[in-house]
């Protein structure tokens, strides 16, 4: 029976290095919510479950609506804002492919994606809570599927083409 060996698998099962910085469920509002020229030495991924907000910088600003999941580089500079309200699941992370090599480093600007609010966060933010290892795992899986979604189209370190090298 011929066997095949998945090289990249080899390489995905101990390469990537996940660090979640920080973890958190809010609801705020305008008042709370209101901060000029932010920039972070980190990623930031928000998950958008109610109400409405918005990124801006000096090129755009970006609606942060209900069931859309925003991913903000480290070191972009948006200032950020809502009204009435914003609730949000919200990472800061760091994605490494090897030691030093950061998944996103080619990314520059917000980029977001749609997904479930409703089955998403109430998951992620449970097993947050409860904290046990198969709760750990599965919040882990979660977070490396939507940032799956996000890193999808890159090339260049970290992206196709350096996985597509690993054949």
């Amino acid at each position: 029976m011929p066997i095949e060996h998945l090289r990249a698998m080899d390489q995905a099962g101990t390469a990537f290095d996940l660090q979640l910085l920080l973890m958190g469920y809010c609801r705020v509002t305008g008042f709370e919510w209101r901060f000029e020229k932010v920039s972070a030495p980190y990623h930031r991924l928000y998950l958008v479950s109610g109400g409405r907000g918005f990124l801006s910088d000096a090129k755009e600003r970006i609606p942060l609506v209900k069931g859309r999941a925003y991913f903000i580089p480290a070191g972009a500079v948006y200032s950020y804002g809502c009204a009435p309200f914003l609730e949000k699941c919200y990472l800061n992370f760091r994605l490494e492919y090897f030691p030093g090599s950061d998944v996103f480093s080619a990314v520059r600007r917000c980029r977001s994606t749609p997904f479930d609010s409703g089955v998403v966060v109430p998951r992620l933010v449970e097993a947050a809570r409860r904290g046990h290892l198969v709760d750990q795992l599965r919040l882990r899986s979660e977070v490396l599927g939507l940032l799956a979604v996000m890193a999808g189209d890159l090339g260049g370190p970290g992206g196709k083409e350096r996985v597509n090298a690993l054949k």
